[in-house]
């Protein structure tokens, strides 16, 4: 009866000292770990010693206790391992850079290099030319040439002042003139006599300016020239 008694009384010293210490030692190393990922001292986690329930209060205190110990929290993923920056002359010590500073940059050309010559000028553009080309009434050649560096050109007997002078008495002084404009060219009658024709078809003062730059033939009185690109 004794030894049964004794049993008891270890069986109820177990229960009611042994086991409530461990389990207040589990609740507060897991207290403990909640602190330290909350960012808190750890020592704070000895609350719990404050925590234990008198009956199976301190079973569902434990199972909290638990969860929260282990589960992810933020400052997880704040705590895991980075990889360091390597620099090509190698890691930096842990206090800063080394005594002498970073390593020297390689030198550089012993000469400085000359820079390239600039691109060539391109050449001014060439101005298009045309030309006026035909015979007179008694067999004599006729030639004009001309470009667009002028605005206006005058045709004309010598008896005026002329740019392009046809000797022929069917000439008038002056007879027509030639206007000029980039890649285009027109013709005016000044209403002489001998009349202007464009291509076969009459060309009148009233008509004022008419454009000749797609036209073949020109006739100023009884001269007749053709018109061409130089």
């Amino acid at each position: 009866m004794e030894a049964v008694g004794l049993g008891a009384l270890l069986a109820g010293k177990l229960f009611t000292v042994i086991l409530p210490i461990i389990f207040l030692g589990l609740t507060t190393w897991m207290s403990w770990r909640i602190m330290v990922k909350a960012g808190f001292p750890g020592y704070l986690g000895l609350f719990n010693i404050t925590g234990i329930i008198p009956g199976v209060g301190w079973i569902i205190w434990t199972i909290l206790l638990w969860v929260f110990a282990f589960i992810q929290w933020p400052r997880d993923g704040a705590s895991a391992p980075r990889v360091a920056y390597q620099s090509p002359a190698g890691p930096l010590p842990p206090q800063g850079l080394p005594p002498q500073g970073l390593p020297p940059l390689p030198p550089g050309p012993a000469t400085p290099q000359a820079l390239p010559p600039p691109p060539a000028q391109l050449p001014p553009p060439t101005a298009i030319g045309w030309v006026l080309s035909g015979a007179l009434p008694n067999g004599t050649p006729l030639r004009f040439a001309f470009d667009e560096s002028r605005q206006v050109l005058t045709i004309g007997a010598p008896a005026a002042p002329a740019d392009l002078t046809i000797i022929d008495g069917s000439i008038g002084a002056p007879h027509a003139r030639l206007h000029i404009l980039p890649g285009r060219l027109g013709l005016e009658d000044l209403g002489t006599s001998g009349g202007t024709w464009i291509d076969g078809a009459p060309l009148l003062p009233v008509n004022g300016i008419r454009e000749i730059t797609n036209s073949r033939e020109l006739r100023f009185g009884a001269v007749t020239l053709t018109l061409a690109r130089a």
